[in-house]
């Protein structure tokens, strides 16, 4: 959904809808896609002719949302769809994966606790440096790219732990085509 930057959570829905047909190469037209509830079924549908009594995992990453208010929204309509999915037979083995940076565990509300039966929350630390200093030598062995040591040092001092500042950075100086500790820095 990294693409998905401010839009309304009802498009990221709509997002997911679009994407699972397109991977599925499926003609979507037939589907009714206006309302959350009507987006919700059309995925639910295209899940169960597609995978009912299969396994099968989607996996929705970078879920771009800022604000607590999306974040509940998000998470409420999430729950739903998953809740409303275990309910058909021979949809059990569809799992959704997710991540995010924000957590919508605190969004989940006392007459929706059952969401607990169909979701497992796992909240990742930060990375130690030395994962970090791995996750550079594999982008540099794989790019052939090498930063100076220096310049290595202060960008892991600047991660924090974030793999995705790291990647940033690589990526920034992969496309500038610049590697020099002035770039870097």
């Amino acid at each position: 959904l990294a693409s998905c930057v401010g839009l309304s959570i009802d498009l990221f829905f709509k997002e997911i809808l679009f994407d699972l047909a397109e991977k599925l190469e499926v003609d979507i037209t037939s589907y009714n896609s206006g309302t959350f509830s009507e987006i919700s079924k059309s995925i639910i549908t295209l899940l169960e002719k597609n995978f009912s009594k299969d396994t099968c995992y989607i996996f929705i990453e970078e879920i771009p949302i800022g604000s607590n208010v999306d974040v509940k929204e998000f998470a409420e309509k999430m729950f739903s769809l998953i809740i409303s999915k275990s309910l058909l037979k021979g949809m059990e083995n569809i799992r959704f994966i997710l991540s995010s940076i924000n957590s919508p565990v605190s969004y989940v509300q006392n007459y929706n606790q059952k969401v607990f039966q169909y979701f497992k929350f796992i909240e990742l630390s930060y990375w130690e440096e030395q994962v970090i200093f791995k996750l550079i030598d594999l982008i540099e062995t794989d790019f052939k790219y090498t930063l100076v040591s220096k310049s290595k040092q202060d960008l892991v001092k600047s991660a924090k732990g974030s793999p995705r500042f790291v990647k940033k950075v690589y990526r920034s100086v992969y496309y500038l085509d610049k590697s020099d500790e002035i770039t870097v820095s």
